[in-house]
């Protein structure tokens, strides 16, 4: 009879943990999946709909920069850069049409291009970098 029970409650107990571990990553996909809805959301409020989004290396912030389309009749487009820990975004700004893009976990590029580009001027003239880590925190 001991055997048996010794088996029993082993049995139990490896059900419990497993279960337990189940569990656990569910809520983990669903609160990572929760905090990227957020975060889509803020971006969209500010950004509208047509954005690209594109996470630093380390996943920390995910800089996301408006699409150029037809519905934008300004000359500009817009960057943010979220923080996605706490969904707050952490840089903001206009520029216009160029790329703006990662160049490390903390630093981004941006190359804002004008109508023009004057004599004695080359494209590297209108790039400015822009270290994120050092930013103030925006309320959102």
């Amino acid at each position: 009879m001991y055997p048996l029970q010794f088996h029993i409650i082993k049995y139990l107990l490896f059900t419990l943990i497993n279960t337990s571990l189940f569990l656990y990553g569910c809520k983990t996909t669903f609160s990572k999946d929760q905090d990227n809805d957020i975060i889509r959301k803020i971006a969209i409020d500010k950004l509208g709909n047509a954005i690209d989004s594109h996470p630093n290396s380390t996943g920390e912030y995910i800089l996301y920069i408006q699409k150029t389309n037809s519905l934008n009749t300004s000359n500009y487009l817009k960057l943010l850069v979220i923080n996605v820990s706490d969904h707050r975004v952490i840089h903001e700004q206009s520029f216009n049409p160029g790329y703006a893009k990662w160049i490390n976990d903390s630093s981004i590029e941006v190359l804002s291009v004008p109508g023009t580009i004057r004599k004695n001027e080359n494209l590297s003239d209108y790039k400015k970098i822009i270290n994120i880590a050092n930013q103030k925190q925006n309320e959102h």
